[in-house]
């Protein structure tokens, strides 16, 4: 036996022995005493809370024809300038509400230039998941109009409906839409993107979008 075969050996005798027998999972109530698990209206009320502390920005609609309104109020805050709308059903038929706001707006088309992305004034996308527990939302790339969109333009709004929101990123990571094998990429997204790496002194839009605005509709998509 060489000197590479002895070391192997002390490793391998040092090493834990594999575990035959899974642990049991823990309801995440266990672990995190701010979860909440009652009513829709608990979920959206804890959530608005965690976005807004993260400095996030909060709206919530009793319909879709009162989220186009919304969507025109927000969009008349935001510098001039064309915004790009991911290509989805639900988002097209809450633009086609509003005249003006559909004006706003030009569809992602297939295929465009990551420096393009970042002449638009705001992104439009929608959203997987929305957590509770932590104020976030969860977007794969086939269900938000690709990597870029929530990414690269300055202010990105994520258009939800509340039965996509859940109590923690555990539910959401349980859920059958995550399982799938139809994606490539999920991102987990808590506020506006962010640093305080020089002296401490917080500047957003560090890495991505400066602004982050979440609209709920509160009817089932």
């Amino acid at each position: 036996m060489n000197s590479r075969d002895k070391i192997l050996q002390k490793l391998r005798s040092g090493m834990p022995q594999s575990q035959t027998e899974e642990l049991p999972l823990q309801p995440d109530g266990n672990y995190f005493k701010d979860l909440r698990e009652g009513a829709v209206d608990e979920l959206i009320s804890q959530f608005a809370e965690k976005l807004r502390a993260l400095s996030g920005e909060f709206f919530v609609a009793e319909n879709e024809k009162e989220a186009a309104s919304l969507l025109l109020e927000i969009f008349d805050t935001i510098d001039d300038g064309a915004c790009l709308a991911q290509p989805h059903e639900s988002i097209a038929r809450v633009l086609a509400l509003n005249e003006k706001l559909a004006d706003r707006f030009e569809m992602l088309p297939g295929e465009l230039d990551g420096d393009l992305f970042a002449e638009y004034a705001a992104g439009l996308s929608t959203v997987d998941f929305l957590i509770a527990r932590t104020g976030s939302i969860v977007l794969r790339n086939i269900g938000a109009g690709g990597r870029r969109l929530s990414v690269l333009p300055p202010v990105h709004i994520a258009l939800a409906w509340q039965n996509q929101i859940v109590p923690s990123l555990d539910a959401a990571l349980q859920a059958e839409l995550i399982t799938d094998s139809e994606w490539s990429y999920a991102t987990i997204i808590s506020g506006p993107s962010r640093t305080a790496d020089i002296q401490k002194n917080l500047v957003l839009g560090a890495h991505g979008p400066k602004q982050l605005i979440v609209v709920l509709i509160k009817k089932d998509r």
